[in-house]
């Protein structure tokens, strides 16, 4: 998640080709294992279905750090953290300023504000780890019904929307689940989450 100094709205960026996995203008970073079979299109789903992508930063040059407080506190929500206190634990690690030439200082924790209704969903698909970054905020999925087809072999989806019959193939959609364990379909570019059936 990262903001422009003149604009707090938050950009979450998805990458899969990078050459690092510590920025180079990290002070301190403090690293959280995830259980066996956690995969990134799961937090994907989750990040995506909880609204997270849509962020407002509450300024100053340190307003990631609720963002990211949530983050780690969702994905100890699942479960899918080896240490079952890792919300606890980075806290107060959140309530510092560090520098390069002295002392770490107290920094009190201005949350930023979410934008986007959850819908408290995760993701159990592998499809979409390298879906290209998700567009600026702009509200919850609309909900739709997807009745699935075959295209010229191929796994497709079909739906309406604002009266308009519209298609696309399957491997634009994420496979989500739930809380209650329902799949469901959720298709970024489009803005778009399927009616559980």
């Amino acid at each position: 998640m990262k903001a422009e100094l003149d604009d707090p709205k938050g950009t979450l960026e998805w990458s899969t080709n990078l050459a690092y996995t510590l920025t180079n203008s990290a002070i301190e970073h403090w690293d959280y294992m995830v259980n066996p079979g956690v995969t990134v299109a799961n937090m994907y789903g989750l990040v995506i279905g909880k609204g997270r992508d849509q962020y407002s930063m509450s300024g100053g040059g340190s307003g990631c750090r609720f963002w990211i407080y949530t983050i780690i506190k969702d994905l100890e929500g699942k479960s899918w953290l080896i240490m079952k206190t890792a919300g606890n634990d980075l806290w107060p690690k959140l309530l510092h300023r560090y520098s390069t030439t002295g002392p770490k200082s107290a920094l009190p924790m201005v949350k930023g504000v979410f934008t986007a209704a959850s819908t408290s969903s995760t993701s159990t698909s592998s499809a979409g780890a390298s879906s290209a970054a998700p567009e600026s905020a702009r509200g919850p999925p609309t909900r739709v019904k997807v009745t699935k087809y075959t295209a010229n072999g191929q796994l497709c989806y079909s739906w309406k929307s604002g009266g308009e019959d519209s298609r696309s193939y399957a491997k634009e959609w994420t496979s989500i689940e739930d809380d209650t364990g329902k799949l469901q379909l959720l298709h970024r570019a489009k803005n778009l989450i399927s009616v559980p059936p």
